[in-house]
């Protein structure tokens, strides 16, 4: 449970690590992994409830993202709160909390969220980024968008014009770099130097890949870590939205990561990698409009099989 004040002195400050994925990255996969670390709790979207579900947002969506269905359950979640609550001075507020007793806290957000308020990127954190070609991110993207329930909520009828209708033009790709380069270029935030990984690279070398993060991030790697169970116990005592929480368990019309959240239990092998030939017109428009930011962060990555 949060408490303004650490009342045991003895203990030394916990590890803060902050995950940034953008969307269809198994960013949610991977901190479903990350939450078997002992003595760690997890913040999920914290900015990402601001944007989606919060009252400054301009995501002009938002009324009918906070409402969710009468048979979603949350009475095993005690960390759960209102996103629609949710203000940016309230998220940037939450990084000065502690967590009695924990060692890691791991926060997870995707940049499109900040809004371009990068003064708002807390200091003193291991910053960790998670990419995943365009070509399998926008297919992905498009699967839910369009064949799973969001051409209900969403308005436009192709990829490119949903993205840019309806979540103010942000591809994400540009998004997640200029919060790296921002890292970068400012040293009083204490990491200059994130960790930079692709998501090919985790799935099809997931031990290598897994040993090099944990030790980039100074946590002691255990091979149990490559598996778990199928199901929530993991994410129970998440501190994340009822919103996006109840999204993701729901599936369906925009549940965004039901797959991710109940059935995965490890990292499997990638599928081949499309062909540009190989996708929908609509998805290849929205490749085109971020593959010089992906192959940008593809050469600035620290992890490599």
């Amino acid at each position: 449970m949060a408490s303004n004040k650490e009342d045991n002195s003895s203990l030394s400050p916990p590890r803060k690590i902050y995950l940034w994925s953008h969307a269809r990255s198994l960013g949610t996969v991977f901190l479903k992994c990350l939450t078997h670390i002992p003595d760690t709790q997890v913040i999920n979207g914290i900015f990402t409830s601001c944007y989606f579900f919060g009252s400054e947002t301009p995501f002009k969506l938002r009324d009918k993202f906070i409402v969710l269905p009468e048979d979603v359950d949350l009475s095993e979640f005690p960390l759960v709160y209102d996103g629609a609550a949710s203000t940016y001075d309230w998220a940037e507020s939450q990084f000065k909390l502690d967590y009695t007793g924990k060692k890691y806290i791991i926060y997870k957000d995707a940049p499109i969220s900040l809004q371009g308020r990068h003064e708002l990127i807390p200091k003193g954190f291991r910053h960790t980024f998670m990419i995943r070609h365009p070509h399998r991110m926008f297919t992905s993207w498009k699967r839910l968008l369009i064949s799973n329930g969001g051409s209900a909520i969403l308005e436009g009828t192709n990829l490119k014009e949903m993205i840019e209708t309806n979540f103010n033009g942000m591809f994400e790709y540009k998004e997640l770099y200029d919060v790296l380069v921002f890292l970068q270029n400012h040293p009083e935030l204490g990491d200059t130097k994130p960790v930079v990984m692709d998501v090919d690279d985790l799935l099809n070398n997931p031990q290598s890949v897994l040993k090099q993060y944990f030790n980039a991030i100074d946590v002691p790697f255990k091979e149990e870590y490559l598996y778990w169970k199928p199901g929530t116990d993991l994410v129970k005592h998440w501190k994340v939205s009822r919103q996006l929480i109840g999204r993701g368990l729901r599936g369906g019309n925009l549940g965004y990561f039901k797959k991710a959240l109940v059935e995965t239990s490890e990292f499997l092998p990638a599928n081949e990698l499309p062909g540009r030939d190989e996708l929908d017109e609509d998805v290849r428009a929205c490749v085109d409009m971020v593959m010089p930011y992906y192959e940008k962060l593809y050469q600035m990555r620290t992890i490599k099989p």
